[in-house]
């Protein structure tokens, strides 16, 4: 129920723009940050994040089966590496582990949020 919520606000072209930069370009636009800082506290923390990023999955995943496609990870500009398996299907677990890193990798001071 939440993430249909989340989806109605989220406007899907600003998520894809963080998936879409190469992992260590963290930089992302100030509407993308304002759209992924769900409570407006002017940081992005994980829980945010990983909202964010599962309301990205859900709207590219348009045959609702859990996994994603070649046809739909194109939606989100995918790496072939966040197919940890190589099976072919990128599963939300692949995905928000991949993302996850992302958000890792963009916490350059390791407190466990994300600023502009």
């Amino acid at each position: 129920m939440l993430h249909h919520r989340i989806l109605a606000i989220i406007p899907i072209a600003a998520l894809v723009t963080v998936m879409a930069l190469p992992a260590g370009a963290q930089q992302v636009s100030p509407q993308t940050f304002a759209v992924m800082d769900i409570d407006g506290n002017g940081q992005v923390d994980a829980a945010e994040h990983g909202v964010a990023m599962g309301a990205a999955f859900a709207h590219a995943d348009n045959n609702a089966d859990g996994a994603l496609d070649q046809q739909e990870a194109t939606v989100l500009s995918l790496p072939p590496q966040v197919d940890a398996d190589s099976d072919g299907q990128i599963t939300l677990d692949e995905f928000l582990t991949s993302a996850r890193k992302d958000f890792e990798a963009a916490d350059t001071d390791g407190d466990g949020v994300v600023v502009p």
